[in-house]
C-alpha cells in the first residue's frame, strides 16, 4: 500500500513574487529525491497575481553532484491568470526520455520574459510511500 505525502519546498517557507527578465531563478529549497520518485512525481506550482506577456515556465530540474550541477527534467508553460501549473513526471513517457529518472537531489526553477510577472504562493512536491 502506498501513501501521498505532499511537501511545502518553497524557498524560505514564504511567498515568491518574480519579476521579468528572470532566467532560471529557483522556487525552491533543495529537495531529497529517492528511486521511486525519480520516475513518478508530481509538483505542483501555486501561484497568484501571474502576468504573462511573453512566457513563463517552470522547470523541474535534478542534480547528480550535490547541486553544483543542475539537468532540466520537464518544463512546461504557465497560463495566464493560471493559480495551479503541474509537473508530473512518469516512467516510460518517451518525452522525459533525457529527465527520467531524475538525480538524486531535485528543486524548481522560473524563467520569465520580458514583461511577466509572478506570485508563487506555495510548491508541493507529491510523492508516494510504501507501507
Amino acid at each position: 500500500m502506498s501513501t501521498l505525502i505532499q511537501l511545502n519546498q518553497l524557498k524560505n517557507g514564504e511567498s515568491q513574487t518574480i519579476g521579468a527578465s528572470v532566467t532560471k531563478q529557483a522556487i525552491t529549497r533543495n529537495f531529497a529525491i529517492s528511486a521511486r520518485d525519480s520516475v513518478c512525481m508530481t509538483v505542483d506550482v501555486v501561484s497568484s497575481g501571474v502576468a504573462v506577456t511573453n512566457a513563463i515556465n517552470v522547470i523541474l530540474q535534478s542534480s547528480f553532484d550535490g547541486g553544483t550541477t543542475w539537468i532540466d527534467a520537464k518544463s512546461v508553460s504557465v497560463a495566464n491568470a493560471a493559480t495551479l501549473t503541474s509537473i508530473v513526471i512518469q516512467e516510460n513517457v518517451s518525452s522525459l526520455q533525457t529527465g527520467v529518472p531524475l538525480r538524486a537531489i531535485g528543486r524548481v526553477v522560473i524563467t520569465t520574459g520580458v514583461s511577466d510577472a509572478a506570485t508563487i504562493t506555495a510548491v508541493h512536491v507529491s510523492r508516494r510511500t510504501d507501507k
